[in-house]
């Protein structure tokens, strides 16, 4: 279809397109991810220098769910969207930040910014009754040597090698409990799944037959171990090797777990109740129903967590937007992507001829940011103490810098409508936000029922600042680890001591009622979806109320007692509209979710961790490897097989990559056809 071949640039200004261009829809880590995969393929020669990436985001900041603020009128404080941190297994993720710092600050400061900004942390406070009291314990993750980062990690694996993990967790959590008096040593090999069957089975009939006999503290330990062991019993039992982890998408993970012979005592504990709740799997968002997770996104997560190098998760020093988003950004942006603020998808055109994406309108506000809207933090430098490009020092408000706040559902968007035309002013798009964020602009086209398919949930963050620690209001205290849970028994059954953060927030002498704060606890959880932005707020403070009011439970154990009197400064944010809310994989929902090149529209790449990545699980690591095969979609590189873990457990299919007639539309072979058309057009003219 031809059309105009000139477009405006920032100012206005008519110029003519000198190479392929790709709009991405978006700049929520999906987003930045292909942008990033896109100017490492420009770096290798997959992708013309001349190419143009431009990123268009509802709000003024990056980062989706990731993205944070500062309040500068309340210490500094960083505002998150929810508990954010990194599994040791994201290697992906961790690749694309060590990427990042390593460029803009070099080497040797590049990974020493790193080692700072995340912090390691393998322990869990559980909670549980027994013998009608309640109990809590502190118990111990698996960690091994390494670091997530490391581009030697591989997170290539099969049945025999987590069966070979699998028995060693098992056999250590047995000695640590006592019950045998020296580390076990079993043979097994990658080669004999069978073998490694009848190994684990013997060991999990141990586990089993005496884990209600040993010391009530150590409890914790055989139920992670069993539960490890018994998937990978399940594994094998079901042929996975050659069905596919696909195969297990039909069936609930507790009820396959149960199949496969796991204790009632471990399918009841917290730990088995861990990946669900932090991933949100709530139906509808009521924490009073069980969890509901399909056993292939239960296996996905935990076979990777039994091989990942280094710590069991990762928290950020300074936040997710200043320590993960920023330096990704500030790379993004020396590479020459550039980001249009406070520009929200309105509709799409088709060809209806061709069935071709033929254009993209945006709403916008008239008073949008041109620029990243940085504000300095004072008092906060980097680790070596000289200036670095990664952003050390930078943050974004928690404030709009527009009248009024695009990232709300109440929100005008007055400004002038911005059109992008097929051919004009792109050569492909990349719809890099979740089917909740569509809303009319799909109607009638192939991706119209996506939003029913994939059912999302709505969450809630709390934080809470305090006049005393939480050690000293009765957390047990865990020197440098961050204490953590996830099976509190509340809607916000999520939370974390994030006490250390206040080194860098600037409290001091203009704390509350002028106390500096002594503690500050995250909370997170899943909401019943509001009804509009006015019954969101409502919600947000009924919940905070009611957090405030009942979480003495957990931080003394016993009843429910309030801590209002300690509370110096609180922020709760209900993200229930569009892009906030949380894809869900529950079972039989996998084969519903689109390969980022079965948009089944020409010109329309998809990218979100509610793609079928290889990792179908709603995560900041699903979203990168998504964001690395939509620019795969797009221009050949990188590679599927360098995604790591896209093939993890996966029976082969011909799908795991683009068709044979698939046409790249950034390749280099597909730019020179488009450059001819523009360039007969502008002789025309």
């Amino acid at each position: 279809m031809a059309g105009n071949p000139h477009t405006t640039d920032d100012h206005g200004v008519a110029s003519t397109p000198s190479g392929p261009r790709v709009a991405i829809i978006g700049a929520g880590p999906s987003g930045l991810a292909t942008a990033f995969h896109l100017t490492e393929a420009q770096r290798r020669g997959h992708l013309s220098d001349s190419a143009e990436i431009t990123v268009y985001e509802r709000s003024w900041r990056p980062g989706g769910k990731g993205a944070a603020g500062r309040d500068p009128a309340h210490g500094w404080a960083i505002a998150e969207h929810g508990i954010h941190l990194f599994s040791g297994f994201y290697r992906n993720a961790f690749n694309m930040i060590r990427t990042s710092y390593e460029d803009l600050c070099g080497l040797d400061a590049g990974l020493a910014h790193l080692r700072n900004e995340f912090k390691g942390n393998s322990v869990t406070l559980l909670r549980g009754v027994e013998d009608g009291r309640a109990r809590r314990w502190v118990a111990p993750l698996p960690r091994t040597e390494g670091e997530p980062w490391d581009p030697q990690f591989d997170l290539t694996l099969d049945i025999g090698l987590l069966a070979e993990k699998a028995a060693e967790f098992l056999a250590d959590a047995l000695h640590t409990c006592r019950i045998l008096e020296e580390p076990v040593d079993i043979d097994l090999t990658t080669s004999s799944p069978d073998g490694s069957h009848r190994g684990l089975s013997r060991l999990l009939e141990r586990v089993r037959a005496t884990a209600l006999a040993v010391d009530d503290d150590l409890r914790p330990v055989l139920w992670g171990a069993e539960l490890f062991g018994t998937m990978v019993i399940g594994l094998v039992a079901d042929n996975v090797a050659e069905l596919g982890i696909e195969s297990l998408d039909d069936r609930n993970h507790l009820t396959w777990l149960a199949q496969h012979g796991c204790s009632r005592s471990a399918l009841t504990s917290s730990m088995a109740e861990a990946i669900p709740a932090i991933c949100f799997q709530f139906p509808n968002g009521d924490s009073r129903r069980p969890a509901s997770m399909s056993a292939s996104a239960f296996v996905a997560t935990a076979a990777r967590q039994l091989v990942a190098p280094g710590e069991f998760a990762y928290f950020f020093r300074r936040g997710t937007a200043e320590s993960v988003v920023l330096p990704v950004v500030k790379l993004l942006v020396e590479r020459g992507v550039r980001f249009r603020w406070c520009h929200r998808l309105a509709d799409v055109t088709i060809d209806a001829t061709t069935g071709a994406l033929h254009g993209v309108r945006f709403e916008t506000m008239p008073d949008a940011p041109s620029d990243l809207t940085l504000v300095e933090v004072p008092g906060l430098e980097p680790p070596d103490d000289h200036a670095c490009a990664c952003g050390i020092g930078q943050a974004w408000s928690i404030h709009a810098p527009t009248e009024q706040d695009p990232e709300r559902a109440d929100a005008h968007w007055p400004g002038p409508a911005r059109h992008l035309t097929a051919g004009v002013d792109f050569d492909a798009v990349v719809l890099a936000i979740p089917p909740p964020a569509f809303g009319s602009a799909f109607v009638g086209t192939p991706l119209e029922r996506l939003a029913s398919d994939l059912p999302s949930v709505a969450t809630i963050a709390v934080q809470l600042w305090l006049d005393k620690s939480p050690t000293d209001l009765g957390l047990p205290h865990l020197g440098s680890d961050r204490l953590a849970g996830s099976d509190w028994d509340d809607p916000m059954n999520g939370w974390v001591d994030f006490t250390d953060v206040l080194e860098i927030e600037q409290w001091g002498a203009d704390g509350p009622a002028g106390v500096e704060p002594a503690g500050l606890l995250y909370f997170c959880g899943t909401v019943i979806t509001p009804v509009d932005q006015s019954d969101a707020d409502e919600v947000g403070e009924h919940e905070l109320e009611r957090l405030i009011s009942s979480i003495g439970a957990l931080l003394r154990g016993g009843a429910a007692t309030s801590i209002a009197e300690h509370v110096l400064h609180s922020m709760v944010r209900v993200n229930w509209e569009g892009s906030e809310r949380y894809v869900m994989s529950p079972p039989n929902t996998q084969r519903m979710r689109p390969r980022p090149w079965e948009s089944r529209i020409d010109k329309l790449i998809l990218a979100g961790d509610w793609t079928r990545n290889g990792f179908d699980v709603s995560s900041f690591e699903a979203a990168v490897m998504s964001g690395a095969l939509a620019s795969h979609a797009l221009c050949a590189y990188p590679p599927p097989e360098s995604v790591a873990g896209y093939r993890l457990l996966r029976r082969a299919s011909e799908k795991d990559t683009p068709p044979t007639s698939w046409s790249y539309p950034l390749s280099h072979e597909t730019a020179s056809a488009n450059a001819a058309v523009i360039n007969d057009a502008s002789s025309d003219t």
